[in-house]
């Protein structure tokens, strides 16, 4: 996952973009989060599977970490790619929380995001599975700063496109909504990976505890909560 947060970041560093998305955090980002993907509610994320990867990735630092679990997967990666249809407003919507000044630079940057990590060697374009296992983990990076390797990538976003697949509102989403709900997973993912940069690069304190806030928000809808440090 590293070249590929590193690509996020180079990507949302452009033309200032990241010093404007600030604004976005709190309830802005719930509220986009929510209008833009309400389909996909935590409790399509409680498979055993699931949950089990993504807690050998947030052991505390005092219990040895356990190996990722493998197991068989029952639909191909096909099973959630999509057509792009509609229009493509989600740097719009983001740049609406921003002062007004501002706002022409975010989408410009944000704009630039979508193509960029499409472009990324082994990134699968127009895929839900795969822009969630995006967000999922820059988020595990930011708020508890482990990184998954190419083969828990990879069997992340298999994890997240059987239960995808799995869900009866699957079918019946129109190109359109697939469209926006991708945009905002990607989108999202790329902003918090260029703040957390960012972040760190400026020792803004304060920028570092909203994109961790944001990074904690996005655990919390994929149901996953971080154990507290040294606790078992």
């Amino acid at each position: 996952m590293r070249p590929l947060l590193f690509a996020f970041v180079a990507l949302v560093t452009l033309d200032g973009g990241v010093a404007h998305a600030q604004y976005i955090g709190g309830q802005s980002f719930n509220m986009i989060y929510q209008r833009n993907t309400s389909v996909f509610n935590s409790t399509m994320f409680r498979t055993a599977e699931l949950q089990a990867l993504l807690k050998t990735k947030v052991q505390p630092p005092n219990i040895k970490p356990k190996a990722a679990p493998t197991w068989t997967w029952t639909k191909e990666l096909t099973a959630t790619d999509f057509t792009p249809a509609g229009a493509r407003t989600v740097p719009q919507q983001l740049a609406a929380s921003v002062p007004e000044a501002d706002r022409a630079s975010l989408i410009a940057a944000t704009e630039s995001i979508i193509p960029g990590i499409e472009g990324v060697p082994g990134f699968r374009k127009n895929n839900l599975a795969a822009a969630m296992t995006a967000l999922l983990g820059v988020s595990l990076q930011v708020a508890a700063e482990v990184e998954l390797t190419d083969d828990e990538a990879q069997t992340l976003m298999r994890a997240l496109n059987d239960a995808i697949a799995a869900q009866k509102s699957w079918p019946s989403m129109t190109d359109e909504e697939r469209t926006t709900a991708y945009d905002t997973f990607v989108v999202l993912s790329g902003l918090m990976a260029g703040m957390s940069e960012q972040a760190k690069t400026t020792n803004d304190k304060a920028l570092q505890k909203s994109v961790r806030e944001m990074a904690l928000t996005t655990l919390k809808k994929f149901d996953l909560t971080l154990p507290a440090k040294g606790k078992k």
